[in-house]
């Protein structure tokens, strides 16, 4: 069957193998891996994941933005801050081995970065102007 390891919110497929049992004469007695039906399904779902966590985070950023007045740069410095500490967080958590649960190091980096970056200016600007406009 299909192993799963489940770590925090991300799930690692591991290697099995099983022989097909199929009429097909292409593929008789052919090794078939599960990682190969399981890995494009757990990649899918860990990067899912992980648009949520930096979704909720540049969101929470923006609000803190917003009300602690942050205008300019020191709004752009305070995303990329942000950005940067989620990254490692979730490198840190993932043990430093991205392999397993997400394609590479630079999906942990680069994926959601602009939608993450659209939601916290959305926060920012909406709370900035409700604590320090109206």
């Amino acid at each position: 069957g299909i192993n799963a390891e489940y770590m925090g919110f991300f799930t690692k497929a591991s290697l099995r193998t099983q022989t097909t049992h199929t009429n097909n004469p292409h593929k008789m007695g052919k090794e078939e891996t599960l990682l190969d039906r399981m890995s494009v399904n757990s990649f899918r779902v860990n990067s899912e994941q992980l648009n949520k966590c930096r979704l909720v985070s540049s969101i929470l950023a923006g609000c803190c933005a917003g009300i602690l007045g942050f205008t300019g740069m020191q709004g752009v410095i305070a995303y990329l801050l942000v950005h940067i500490f989620v990254s490692i967080g979730v490198i840190a958590k993932l043990q430093f081995n991205v392999k397993p649960y997400l394609r590479s190091w630079q999906s942990v980096i680069f994926d959601g970065m602009f939608a993450g970056l659209m939601s916290y200016v959305l926060f920012w600007i909406l709370l900035y102007d409700v604590v320090h406009i109206f």
